[in-house]
């Protein structure tokens, strides 16, 4: 009866933890909060040192949460959000941002994967994995939303005074760890596995050899790469457009208004995710999403309009109508021992597959943002075209 009763606590306070911990009201402004303290190459030094933190926390971090419980991690997380953003706040020096930049890689490290899974352990308690799918769909669009509006508030603060959005998501960061500490135990969530990382990492990897589970991590990784090249390069394609404009950048509060416009066009599709993939299949979906996003790719690549800036705003899109039916078709097939260490490989094997295509692009051949473009239209077609190939010999 405990665990029942704990399980629909947690169940009824876990979207509350989610909209916290995806309340990011420094995004659209943080190039200019770093600006307005330390150097130019400095600032550009702190994004790798966030993206370095991210992949070496990633596994070690899904690991933690297999070996010593989703509630602690979560907890864990939230802690190291809440403080990251504390020393932001506080800092003045390079090395302060450096300790803050790793705190909150850590922090969404320990994050990544663990969340999905507490969901997952919950609702198994209750005997409701079969709403699962339309559940993660649900907090899908709690994800969408809370980012929209912390977008919004954050650009309007950031107007007045860089800092403010930094303090408004450390107090939700403080209300993310609030709620990680008014979590009950469910057994799952808090079943110490007793392999190793090795071994965990082993078994982990072994199961993409899995046909299904091969399949969908693929299917991950490619739909990671597509998705971030319409983001990766926006910026560098509103400045084709018009130079002048977008020489100084976007002020704090433009940044906020189209950040939010593009999560706020996602939260509707997030939230029908899961049905469209019962209804017409996980496979469509996904390929589908994915053909989608380069199109607007493409669109980039051989158009200089502003119309295309428009069609851009739907670029949150994919990946809404993708998280949710994915996370339901691969977390219930794994055993909880590796799960999120699972997860945290998938994650990274997205990361590195991105960071590898920029590599690529940053050589000498590729001259002009229409080229690299072009080429990672190219790559994602060809991506595409396997991952679809593969699709007709797997059931999912």
């Amino acid at each position: 009866m405990n665990q029942v009763s704990n399980a629909r606590r947690n169940l009824a306070l876990y979207p509350w933890y989610v909209g916290a911990v995806s309340f990011f009201a420094w995004m659209p402004v943080f190039f200019l909060f770093f600006l307005s303290k330390v150097a130019f190459d400095e600032v550009l030094l702190l994004g790798s040192v966030y993206y370095l933190g991210v992949v070496f926390f990633e596994v070690p971090s899904g690991y933690f949460s297999d070996r010593f419980g989703r509630r602690r991690t979560l907890v864990y997380a939230a802690s190291s959000l809440a403080l990251a953003y504390a020393v932001f706040v506080l800092a003045s020096t390079f090395w302060q941002f450096v300790i803050a930049q790793l705190l909150l890689a850590l922090g969404l490290a320990l994050n990544s994967g663990t969340d999905t899974s507490f969901h997952l352990a919950n609702l198994k308690a209750l005997d409701l994995v079969k709403e699962y799918s339309s559940r993660e769909a649900r907090i899908s669009s709690v994800t969408f939303a809370s980012t929209a509006l912390a977008a919004l508030c954050g650009g309007g603060l950031a107007s007045v005074e860089l800092v403010y959005p930094y303090v408004l998501s450390g107090a939700a960061g403080c209300l993310a760890l609030a709620v990680t500490l008014a979590f009950k135990p469910v057994l799952e969530t808090d079943e110490p596995s007793s392999m190793n990382i090795k071994e965990s990492v082993r078994l982990s990897l072994a199961e993409t050899r899995n046909a299904p589970l091969g399949w969908l991590f693929f299917a991950f990784v490619v739909a990671t790469i597509v998705n971030h090249i319409p983001y990766e390069f926006y910026q560098a394609y509103l400045s084709e457009l018009e130079p002048s404009h977008f020489a100084d950048g976007m002020t704090p509060l433009m940044a906020g208004v189209h950040m939010a416009l593009v999560m706020l066009v996602a939260v509707p599709f997030a939230r029908l995710s899961g049905s469209l993939a019962e209804r017409l299949g996980l496979k469509k979906v996904i390929l589908v999403s994915i053909a989608a996003q380069l199109l607007l790719v493409g669109l980039m690549a051989f158009l200089e309009n502003w119309l295309v800036v428009f069609f851009l705003l739907l670029r949150s899109v994919p990946r809404a109508l993708q998280d949710a039916p994915l996370r339901a078709a691969v977390a219930p097939r794994l055993s909880s021992e590796i799960r999120v260490t699972y997860l945290s490989l998938q994650s990274l094997a997205g990361r590195l597959g991105f960071a590898a295509l920029l590599a690529v692009f940053s050589l000498p051949y590729f001259e002009g943002l229409a080229q690299v473009l072009e080429a990672a239209l190219f790559c994602g077609i060809v991506l595409l075209a396997i991952l679809a190939t593969r699709a007709s010999k797997v059931s999912v």
